[in-house]
């Protein structure tokens, strides 16, 4: 039997595609049932259609129905963060829409505002639902999640506005903007901090797809993820590493050094979206639950 998985693992890797196999290893995590059925005989093809397609589908379908979701407003969240990238690319590769995109793009901006109240909003919206939580007697796993998580979203919402120098307009302390990158009144400009922040990003996307898994699990349900914002966070994942890259690549950088801080702005917009809607689609979790 064991003979028999091995060689099966060895036909998985040449005969999918990278995507794929993300795929296949994320229908394994939600149900391994069907993998033994893999193993003991059968074509690829044939599973992949009639088992692997099918059982994702199945957790789609449960995880809209357990928030609420109609189909339109479930394929519309699954595809909206593709939509964004492609329109930023788009707008970056125009001579005619260039400079309105970095005008958009750049910091103080549209964009940064958009990824600062939509940090701010999630943040607000976590610590409505450890409230929640509490007053349900969910545990403090739970409860403390949220508190925690919902504190992390407003410091990093702050630290999108510098604390609000860019609001109030103030002028930072001299021993701030000396070793600030950016003379900002910020922490993750600081040069001790500014790597960790970028894998932050990553770790965003990778928590996400973890958080999806968890919400099929009756102990993490309510804090788990919706399925429909896996293509959110698998995008910021790889967004994420491609920013990571960047940055150690000070080549890179400095060839395309508006690109790479552009498409920065669109990969922070894309965290603060996923955020807020992470919370809000919890939110109606926890008020449809409460309702039965």
């Amino acid at each position: 039997m064991a003979y028999n998985i091995v060689n099966l693992e060895v036909q998985i890797y040449k005969e999918l595609s990278i995507f794929n196999m993300q795929l296949f290893s994320a229908a394994i995590l939600l149900n391994r049932s069907w993998f033994y059925k893999f193993s003991a005989g059968g074509t690829l093809k044939y599973y992949y259609r009639n088992i692997i397609i099918p059982e994702m589908k199945n957790y789609l379908k449960r995880s809209n129905r357990d928030y609420r979701l109609s189909p339109l407003v479930a394929n519309s969240i699954l595809i909206t963060p593709f939509v964004i990238v492609f329109i930023a690319i788009l707008g970056m590769s125009m001579a005619i829409t260039r400079p309105f995109s970095e005008w958009i793009l750049l910091e103080n901006r549209p964009v940064e505002l958009v990824t600062f109240l939509s940090l701010l909003a999630a943040g607000v919206i976590g610590f409505e639902l450890s409230w929640r939580a509490k007053k349900n007697k969910l545990g403090s796993l739970i409860v403390g999640f949220y508190i925690l998580f919902s504190f992390g979203l407003l410091v990093v919402g702050m630290e999108e506005e510098s604390w609000g120098q860019w609001i109030f307009w103030f002028d930072p302390p001299e021993a701030v903007k000396a070793i600030n990158k950016q003379h900002e009144m910020n922490l993750h400009n600081l040069p001790a901090l500014h790597a960790p922040f970028e894998y932050l990003r990553v770790a965003f996307g990778v928590g996400g797809l973890i958080g999806v898994w968890l919400s099929f699990r009756p102990q993490t349900r309510y804090i788990g993820a919706p399925v429909v914002l896996s293509s959110w966070f698998v995008l910021i994942a790889v967004l994420g590493t491609i920013d990571l890259f960047n940055y150690y690549e000070t080549d890179v950088q400095q060839r395309n050094f508006m690109e790479t801080m552009m498409m920065t702005e669109v990969l922070e917009m894309l965290i603060g979206l996923a955020a807020l809607m992470y919370m809000w689609l919890n939110r109606r979790l926890f008020l449809h639950e409460q309702r039965k």
